[in-house]
């Protein structure tokens, strides 16, 4: 157990690991990929830090992140301000290393903030769908350098149930009462099996 915790401890920061990684995706991935990877890294981030003293404003570390740290272009052309440059050195020195993250706890704090938005409201099935693969991908491409033995997200103990996609009915495709009072109707006019398929029918609205 000793010699597992000072394992993880010789591992770089989730913050090194997850830069190192947007920047070897930076030039194969589309524009639409780029945003989406900083968007998901960024927030993935927030929730893998190891400490909150001192932390700053939350929205600043945010902007920082997923517009400059993990966008390669914005790193070379663009400068930070005072404020952004402390949030930066702050989450710098406060991320988990990577090894720490082979922890079934550590990973659900992370797919709750996946599965949330800015404000910590749930955010819509499609959003979490889209943010796994991307974190997922990260991970393994540390199992690849040899910093994590396997992914933690196949981890059996983990407890977390993902937000489920809700179905909205279309109403432009759904009759309203005085349309299907008149279908039930024209029901009726159909040879010997009208009466039956007027009852069953409006037995179903």
């Amino acid at each position: 157990m000793l010699q597992e915790r000072h394992s993880a401890r010789t591992t770089p920061s989730w913050y090194e690991h997850a830069v190192e990684h947007a920047t070897r995706q930076w030039p194969d991935v589309s524009a639409k990929q780029r945003a989406s990877i900083a968007d998901t890294l960024a927030t993935v981030t927030l929730a893998l830090t190891s400490s909150d003293m001192g932390r700053p404003d939350l929205a600043t570390l945010r902007r920082v992140l997923s517009s400059w740290t993990f966008n390669v272009n914005a790193r070379k052309q663009t400068k930070l301000t005072p404020d952004q440059a402390a949030a930066l050195t702050w989450i710098q020195h406060n991320t988990l290393r990577v090894g720490e993250l082979a922890d079934a706890e550590v990973m659900e704090r992370a797919l709750r903030a996946l599965a949330s938005k800015i404000d910590g409201t749930a955010a819509a099935a499609n959003t979490y769908r889209r943010k796994r693969p991307i974190f997922y991908a990260a991970l393994q491409y540390a199992v690849k350098r040899k910093h994590l033995k396997v992914n933690p997200l196949t981890d059996d103990g983990i407890d977390f149930t993902p937000p489920k996609a809700v179905e909205a009915v279309d109403p432009r495709t759904v009759p309203n009462p005085r349309q299907a009072k008149a279908l039930i109707a024209a029901t009726g006019q159909i040879s010997a099996a009208g009466p039956p398929l007027t009852a069953f029918f409006g037995c179903l609205y």
